[in-house]
């Protein structure tokens, strides 16, 4: 099991960059992200923006010609998009979309 995991963990490592200085990067940005916080009040937004700070770290600290970090943005990106649309919807509606107000310019922070 451990050898198992080991090749794992290593195999990964030549990808992703070494665990640690990842999650410091990854960290950082995150933490830039929730300092500005940007008027964002859709939780899906937020996961979106924080799995791209992680897709980031690990381009700057692991192998940036990974393909997969690179379409795995997009793909988070357009989560985002897509989120934006739902709140889009919902605001014109006037209604509340994941506990969170749905008027424009209303934070995940402010509507909390």
């Amino acid at each position: 099991m451990k050898m198992a995991r080991k090749k794992i963990l290593d195999e990964r490592e030549k990808t992703h960059g070494d665990f640690s200085e990842t999650a410091e990067i990854a960290q950082e940005l995150k933490y830039i992200i929730h300092l500005t916080d940007g008027g964002i009040s859709s939780q899906a937004q937020m996961e979106a923006l924080e799995m791209i700070c992680t897709k980031i770290a690990r381009i700057l600290s692991g192998n940036p010609y990974e393909k997969d970090h690179w379409k795995d943005i997009a793909g988070y990106a357009e989560l985002g998009a897509e989120a934006c649309d739902r709140w889009r919807r919902a605001a014109k509606r006037g209604s509340h979309w994941r506990g969170r107000s749905a008027r424009p310019g209303t934070s995940a922070r402010s509507a909390a």
